[in-house]
């Protein structure tokens, strides 16, 4: 019903269905279950920035990226995880939510993440100080991109919004000294 329109998944996020679908999604451990909730948040949320909204502070992203990169998730369920971060994930706004991301992301779901941290930080000048607080632009330096590949023009817009010495700070290099 929530993939048909934006009031009836408004109406069922609203309704405590979302919460309902991630409290299954935390206790379930069959993968058809797990797939049909990924499936079902994934349509109440593709919407808007208001219905991915609801997610914050959640932890639904944390939690579909270590189903993603489980050795034991099987092709299908990898397949839907991806589908929905990939769908949700320039939709949200919470930067600690994203942030989550940067932690053992492989690159297609590392780069949607750092795409809309680009465009997060390039307008909020709070998120760029939370995102120092919360040791993400630390994470970000630790990253390894291939030179000259989207990875690495997503850490080096990043980079542009902060100072050259803050950057410089939280480069692995002088973390080490």
């Amino acid at each position: 019903m929530g993939s048909q329109s934006e009031h009836l998944a408004l109406h069922i996020i609203h309704s405590h269905g979302l919460s309902v679908l991630i409290k299954a999604l935390n206790n379930e451990s069959n993968e058809t279950c797990l797939s049909c909730i990924i499936w079902a948040l994934e349509n109440l949320t593709k919407h808007s920035v208001e219905h991915v909204h609801n997610l914050n502070d959640s932890l639904v992203f944390a939690k579909l990226l270590r189903i993603y990169i489980s050795s034991e998730s099987s092709p299908d369920l990898k397949c839907r995880c991806l589908s929905f971060l990939r769908s949700t994930v320039d939709k949200c706004f919470n930067i600690q939510d994203i942030e989550l991301l940067l932690y053992e992301s492989p690159p297609e779901i590392l780069l949607p993440a750092l795409k809309q941290l680009c465009k997060i930080l390039a307008q909020d000048v709070k998120a760029r100080r939370v995102f120092v607080s919360t040791n993400g632009l630390k994470r970000v330096q630790a990253l390894k991109p291939p030179a000259g590949s989207e990875l690495s023009e997503a850490v080096t817009i990043i980079n542009s919004y902060f100072p050259e010495d803050i950057v410089r700070f939280y480069s692995p290099r002088n973390l080490i000294s």
